[in-house]
This record gives C-alpha cells, sequence and structure tokens, in this order.
C-alpha cells in the first residue's frame, strides 16, 4: 500500500509503502490523539513517527497501474 503523508509548513511530502491495508493506516492516523505520535511502519520494517499536530494531509492507496501504448486510450 502506498502513504503520503504532507507535513504542516513543508513543501515536500512523506512517501513510503506499507504492508499495512489502507483500513489499518486509517485507522493508525484516526486512533491517535491529537497530542501524541503517529506510528506506522514501511515495507522494510522502518518506523515512520510524526507527531499527529504536524499532519496537513494522508493519501493512502496503491500505486496506479502504467498503461503503455494503444490500450491506454480505453
Amino acid at each position: 500500500m502506498q502513504v503520503v503523508l504532507g507535513v504542516k509548513y513543508v513543501s515536500d511530502s512523506i512517501d513510503f509503502e506499507t504492508k499495512q491495508s489502507a483500513d489499518e493506516v486509517r485507522e493508525a492516523i484516526a486512533n491517535t490523539n491529537e497530542n501524541s505520535m503517529i506510528e506506522l511502519t514501511d515495507i522494510n520494517n522502518r518506523k515512520i513517527i510524526m507527531p499527529k499536530e504536524s499532519l496537513s494531509y494522508a493519501i493512502i492507496g496503491d500505486k496506479p497501474k502504467h498503461t503503455v501504448g494503444f490500450g491506454a486510450l480505453n
């Protein structure tokens, strides 16, 4: 699952892949108290930890499939 986290007042985002489902990621973010830390794990078992108050947006979903050729016109 591809996850993109936007950080307040920072132009770059935090992009990573995780083995967690979209629902698990959403619940991890939603169930974190405002003054707590969001903790997620990427596919290499690295921890992504950030204060919830710094989160501006989250995009959760699979990578889009890139189509090539005339099949992309459908």
